[in-house]
């Protein structure tokens, strides 16, 4: 079977997202910001203690912005494989990515490169449920139930 353009466009942008992920944790990490400037208009709950760890040094954020970057990859690796795990491995991805994603901009704000990451989990999302993507990826293209 062909390669479906859309499963290289979706592999490579996961791959991308997790750099992005893994480089957003490892400078919360060293406490340096990237391009998290917070939108004026949407300064979050936590905006005033400086960042969603708080000065307490919570391990949250980075912690599931490393995690994040690194399963981001391995579903990325598995749509270029065209594996029958990335699927539902990437439909619960780009769940949870969405859902960390609105949890850090609103205790913390909202930030182009948050916004970019959940409108990149929820464009993933609705190219997953086609029927085609499910056919490449031999996942079949019953409905889902």
């Amino acid at each position: 079977m062909k390669r479906l353009r859309g499963l290289t466009v979706v592999a490579l942008l996961a791959l991308i997202a997790g750099a992005l992920n893994f480089a957003e944790g490892i400078a919360q990490i060293a406490r340096v910001s990237l391009v998290e400037q917070p939108l004026a208009a949407t300064p979050g709950l936590l905006h005033s203690l400086g960042s969603a760890s708080g000065e307490g040094g919570s391990i949250t954020p980075w912690a599931l912005s490393l995690a994040l970057g690194v399963v981001s990859v391995v579903f990325g690796v598995g749509v270029w494989l065209r594996r029958a795990w990335a699927w539902g491995f990437g439909v619960t991805l780009q769940w949870m990515v969405m859902i960390v994603m609105v949890a850090f901009m609103s205790l913390d704000g909202v930030t182009p490169l948050r916004f970019a990451m959940f409108t990149l989990a929820f464009s993933t999302l609705l190219y997953l449920h086609g029927a085609e993507v499910r056919d490449a990826l031999d996942v079949g293209a019953r409905p889902l139930r």
